[in-house]
């Protein structure tokens, strides 16, 4: 990933101003995934709650109903492999920030430590 923009998404994530939530980049009572908050950082237009109501989508033309996983435009401006933040390990093993978010419940701080860590396998 690129460290400009992974330096403005660790601040963002340690700033206060983004409420924990899980599962959607950015459910309706604004809580945010990680993700979610990697989207925002880069201003990536919300649109209408998705079907299910429960969560906005993401995305930059008529098409995009990304409301879990980042969408293509993300991937790209941010320089990462995946649309759920896999970080690929020497060991074989992987693991995800949605996983880190939303199954382990990790903080915004603790998964911000974790990008400043591995940033350059995003």
């Amino acid at each position: 990933m690129k460290k400009t923009i992974m330096k403005k998404w660790v601040k963002a994530l340690r700033s206060g101003k983004y409420k924990q939530g899980i599962i959607y980049l950015r459910r309706v009572d604004n809580t945010y995934c990680c993700l979610g908050v990697l989207c925002d950082v880069l201003g990536i237009p919300v649109k209408s709650p998705s079907l299910d109501e429960n969560a906005y989508t993401f995305g930059e033309s008529n098409n995009d109903y990304f409301f879990t996983e980042l969408p293509p435009s993300v991937i790209k401006k941010a320089g990462m492999n995946s649309s759920s933040g896999i970080v690929f390990f020497s060991n074989g093993k992987a693991l995800s920030l949605a996983i880190l978010n939303d199954a382990r419940q990790r903080s915004f701080k603790q998964i911000a430590g974790f990008i400043e860590r591995n940033w350059k396998k995003l």
